[in-house]
């Protein structure tokens, strides 16, 4: 064999690692930088890759290039439920969701590890729901889970702040809340692992924060209901029960009715059927939710219709897309935290503080440079 070649490396396990990621045959080889019939060869077993090539199929494959001499071909990844679009249904999840998935598995592994070094908490509230219940009441005890209180808000909040205090509050209760920032949006917009010790949501930092809180209430009702899952869209009048279930919930927590009606009458007057943008927006701003889940609130209480419910949500649509993403423009050690959130960033921040894990471990954990650590520790503990 010639010199630079690596023949003892498990074919299996270089075809288990792109398939694992994602990747079809053509654009692993091309991001690898072979043919797709040298990479075919390569996972038989009859040719053998580059010192080179190996180290950028691990890179791509986000695999150590140990990986790839193991005897035993690893367990594989299990995606939680996931409910798409019909038009969907028969594209593959992409590379870039799949390995945040991993990520947020392994991130709870590493949290179950070390939770002697976190708070304690209660996660009786997993699986305490079922569909038979009273969407708007479930609204109000998942409110009261979480410690907040029915006048709040009391005054006209930030759709950043929205968020923020949100996942605060659903943090406070012992849930890992994470943001993904390379899925695309139509592929997820929330996703739930409801089991103990640390219940698991991720919301997409690709939707705007009012888009973000309403996914955080709804996978927090999927826990609630004690099922796992990632969902791609909203307000869906389909055959899928737990998802208009957790849409009518969430919306009721963000917006209880008597708050809601009590507002129409201070802000606007008499309730009507059709809406104008600056009502929609008055609204929206003080619940610091977006505009459609305002109306969807409304279309609940039957103070509008269906068809311009319908109306305004296209329009809506249409505006999205034409709308630019933004840029986040933050610091090191603030991009650590708003990523990976509050309680796992403490509990890794603990297990270091008290030796039981190195430095190199906190960075691959936090997946954090080590020269952030110091701002990192002075943002957590103020925050204590």
């Amino acid at each position: 064999m010639s010199k630079g070649y690596l023949p003892q490396i498990n074919p299996r396990i270089l075809r288990w690692c792109r398939e694992e990621a994602g990747f079809d045959l053509d654009l692993a080889a091309h991001k690898i930088g072979i043919t797709a019939f040298d990479l075919t060869s390569c996972e038989a077993g009859t040719k053998f890759l580059t010192i080179a090539k190996l180290r950028s199929a691990a890179r791509i494959y986000n695999r150590p290039p140990a990986l790839f001499y193991f005897q035993d071909v690893p367990e594989s990844l299990k995606m939680p439920v996931f409910r798409r679009l019909p038009e969907n249904e028969d594209e593959p999840i992409s590379p870039e969701l799949r390995l945040e998935v991993r990520r947020i598995y392994e991130k709870r592994g590493y949290a179950m590890e070390l939770s002697s070094y976190g708070a304690d908490f209660e996660w009786n509230f997993i699986g305490s729901l079922n569909l038979h219940q009273d969407p708007e009441e479930v609204g109000m005890v998942l409110r009261n889970i979480l410690g907040v209180s029915k006048e709040y808000p009391i005054k006209k909040i930030d759709s950043y702040k929205s968020f923020n205090f949100w996942r605060h509050t659903v943090e406070s209760r012992g849930i890992l809340v994470f943001q993904a920032t390379s899925v695309p949006i139509h592929e997820m917009r929330g996703l739930s692992i409801a089991e103990k010790p640390y219940p698991v949501i991720a919301v997409n930092r690709k939707d705007p924060p009012e888009a973000r809180a309403f996914s955080l209430l709804h996978e927090f009702c999927h826990i609630m209901l004690g099922k796992s899952t990632m969902c791609e869209v909203r307000f869906r009048n389909d055959s899928h029960n737990d998802e208009v279930f957790c849409n009518h919930v969430a919306g009721a927590a963000l917006v209880p009715r008597e708050k809601l009606l009590s507002m129409i009458k201070e802000k606007i007057g008499e309730p009507k059927e059709e809406w104008n943008e600056k009502e929609l927006h008055t609204l929206s701003s003080f619940f610091g939710v977006s505009r459609e889940v305002i109306l969807r609130r409304l279309l609940i209480l039957n103070l509008t219709s269906s068809i311009y419910y319908g109306y305004k949500r296209s329009e809506w649509k249409k505006e999205r897309e034409d709308r630019k993403p933004k840029g986040f423009g933050e610091r090191g050690h603030e991009r650590i935290l708003r990523k990976e959130g509050s309680t796992y960033t403490k509990l890794i921040l603990n297990a270091f503080e008290n030796k039981a894990i190195t430095k190199s471990e906190l960075s691959k954990m936090l997946g954090m440079k080590l020269r952030h650590l110091p701002q990192l520790e002075q943002l957590v503990f103020d925050k204590r």
